[in-house]
């Protein structure tokens, strides 16, 4: 079973071989629609990269990925399941029983809170540094562009 994280700039396959786990980041969904050629499970920030993904799969007679809708996990108020993204959701998952701060830096940085009881208490989305950095050139152009390697 390969697992897929649509995000905003990139697209994640992930594959579970032996005890490890590799994942493979594709720009776009054809790219990624390449590596789907088994039953896969997968979240998305993005509806429209969702549905161009899928359609580059069965373009290909490939196995039609399922789409995570819901992630099961203990919240602290029920508007925090309904606003936080799947991705948030799933990486809280992962970080269950808690105590635990979970951390992603993608296009975002997200930063979400577990407590002691496993409980999702919430979090925050910040610019990513790529958006950061753009920003800040764009707001001040005299600074010179610094490259993010």
């Amino acid at each position: 079973m390969l697992t897929v994280d649509v995000g905003n700039s990139s697209i994640g396959i992930g594959k579970r071989q032996g005890d490890r786990i590799s994942v493979v980041r594709c720009s776009q969904p054809e790219e990624a629609a390449r590596l789907l050629d088994e039953e896969s499970v997968g979240i998305t920030v993005s509806i429209p990269r969702w549905d161009a993904l899928a359609a580059a799969v069965g373009a290909r007679g490939g196995p039609t990925p399922h789409q995570l809708t819901g992630v099961p996990i203990p919240v602290a108020e029920p508007r925090l399941g309904a606003s936080a993204g799947a991705d948030r959701l799933a990486a809280v998952l992962a970080a269950l029983p808690g105590p635990a701060v979970v951390v992603d830096a993608g296009t975002a940085v997200t930063v979400d809170v577990v407590d002691a009881a496993g409980v999702y208490r919430g979090g925050f989305i910040a610019a990513g540094p790529g958006v950061a950095l753009s920003g800040l050139v764009a707001g001040a152009p005299a600074l010179p562009p610094v490259p993010l390697t």
